[in-house]
């Protein structure tokens, strides 16, 4: 396969919660995405996920430990301000790092991108702009 990022939406049953788990398949180095940890911690789920993600490794070009890969927590992420909005912030960080885009939204932006999104499933469209 040929990519350089690996991007992976993990759900945290016991938060009721989504965050980002993105392997820089290059540097082979994982970050957490998560618009509501305050205190910075990495949920077991967002592990589990990494052991899980450490077959695709070996079994492709990947050839390696990821369970040894670094990780670290994104410090500077938006922070959402309901306790409903996680998916669409974790919607709108994938397509900020997939175009390589700043992450420059904030809980104002969701009424907007939470339509967006829908209209581009309802259309089987991505929208660029």
């Amino acid at each position: 396969f040929d990519c350089t990022l690996l991007i992976v939406a993990v759900n945290i049953p016991s938060m009721h919660h989504w965050g980002l788990l993105v392997l820089d398949v290059n540097a082979k180095k994982f970050s957490y995405y998560d618009s509501s940890n305050k205190d910075l911690h990495i949920p077991q789920e967002v592990r589990d996920t990494i052991r899980v993600l450490d077959g695709f490794g070996r079994r492709t070009s990947l050839n390696c430990d990821l369970t040894k890969a670094p990780l670290t927590i994104a410090a500077r992420f938006p922070q959402q301000v309901g306790g409903t909005d996680c998916g669409i912030f974790v919607m709108m960080a994938a397509r900020a790092l997939v175009n390589r885009l700043p992450f420059s939204f904030t809980q104002e932006d969701v009424p907007y991108f939470r339509q967006r999104f829908a209209a581009e499933l309802v259309t089987s469209t991505l929208y660029t702009n």
